[in-house]
């Protein structure tokens, strides 16, 4: 979980960076809303309610590997 928002941190600096370096704002501005939307989809949608689901039923470390792969 941790890692995937650090995966999101690094992808906001590389987009910054590029912005800073005179990319194109339009055809960035679209990218980036792409891979937000795509990221917030998946994230609370997979990730989040997985992380939930562990929490509340009390499972062990290999049970949330159990239900990451499903």
């Amino acid at each position: 979980h941790r890692n995937e928002h650090r995966l999101f941190t690094r992808a906001m600096l590389e987009y910054s960076f590029r912005l800073n370096n005179g990319e194109p704002k339009d055809h960035l501005r679209e990218e980036m809303c792409e891979f937000v939307a795509k990221w917030f989809a998946y994230h609370f949608l997979k990730t989040d309610k997985a992380l939930v689901k562990f929490i509340k039923e009390g499972h062990n470390i290999d049970k949330i590997k159990e239900i990451f792969e499903t």
